[in-house]
């Protein structure tokens, strides 16, 4: 949480990796400010995705 307290860094976008697939672990990444979270084992096509989704989101907000 404390990069979205900064106003220099609130802005900026995090992918969190997880160990697991575990729903759970991803939601948390998430409700502590992660944007979006990827489980390993990690797809280069799965990251470009994810990546790419993210870079969109810079563009409307």
């Amino acid at each position: 949480h404390q990069l979205r307290e900064k106003p220099a860094t609130e802005n900026i976008k995090i992918l969190a990796l997880s160990v697991n697939e575990i729903p759970a672990d991803q939601i948390s990444f998430v409700t502590g400010g992660a944007n979006d979270c990827l489980a390993k084992p990690i797809h280069p096509e799965q990251l470009l995705d994810k990546i790419i989704s993210l870079m969109a989101a810079i563009g409307n907000g």
